[in-house]
């Protein structure tokens, strides 16, 4: 992974309080079923 975005993530924990994750972490992309990867799902998510 690129260092900015490694950067970013390990701000983003932070920030909000959640775990890094470790070398067994997995992408959230790839936790949805291929039809749900748009961004419109993701802001409903985000908004639930």
């Amino acid at each position: 992974m690129d260092g900015c975005v490694d950067d970013a993530i390990k701000r983003l924990c932070k920030d909000l309080y959640l775990p890094g994750g470790d070398s067994y972490t997995q992408a959230w992309v790839y936790e949805l079923p291929e039809e749900y990867r748009a961004e419109e799902h993701f802001f409903r998510y985000r908004a639930a």
